[in-house]
């Protein structure tokens, strides 16, 4: 079995902000994201992409994450004391 291993590059994303639901100020999340340069991971005209471009790729999507999170931002210890709904909920309201 062959196994193969693709360079990785990971991006991050940093949001900043005082949490809504308990008060606490100075809040910080981290967001990561990470992409392959790999033969499955291609341009919409069929091209493989370079490095420079899956750097830009982990970039975006990090990016993109710490931006839907800030539709609705609130700390770890507020958000894990949510039940299963309310965190449902969450999501469908940052997703909007």
């Amino acid at each position: 079995m062959t196994t193969y291993t693709f360079q990785t590059y990971p991006a991050t994303a940093t949001a900043k902000f005082d949490c809504p639901s308990c008060g606490k100020k100075n809040r910080t999340r981290t967001f990561r994201a990470e992409c392959t340069v790999n033969p499955f991971n291609k341009n919409e005209d069929g091209t493989i992409k370079t490095p420079s471009e899956v750097r830009m790729q982990s970039s975006q999507r990090a990016v993109a994450e710490r931006n839907m999170f800030m539709r609705k931002p609130m700390c770890a210890t507020c958000e894990n004391d949510l039940t299963y709904q309310d965190r449902k909920l969450l999501r469908e309201q940052r997703a909007a």
